[in-house]
């Protein structure tokens, strides 16, 4: 009750028995689920943030794999060349003799 009296808000107006009450203010509740939307937001955003962030690490190791191999590769062309060549002359030289 004094807690009502410091802040002048009674549950009954013995003053003004039939004035309706004032409706209540929604502000409150508003800017409670205001913060909640730009909190969900935020936390959707950083995990997106990571997600991407992973993203361009795996797409960084993939291309590193990549050239890696495509050096292989042509090391290994330059070795087949030489295979084929040795057969051809092989297969040349038998049926000279």
């Amino acid at each position: 009750m004094l807690r009502d009296e410091v802040s002048h808000r009674h549950p009954l107006d013995f003053l003004h028995p039939r004035k309706p009450p004032a409706p209540p203010n929604r502000r409150r509740q508003l800017m409670l689920a205001a913060a909640a939307v730009a909190v969900i937001a935020l936390l959707g955003s950083v995990y997106v943030w990571d997600a991407l962030g992973s993203l361009d690490a795996q797409n960084d190791e993939l291309a590193g794999r990549l050239r890696d191999l495509d050096q292989s590769l042509k090391k290994a062309s330059a070795a087949r060349d030489v295979v084929q060549s040795i057969q051809s002359w092989n297969r040349l030289r038998q049926l000279a003799g």
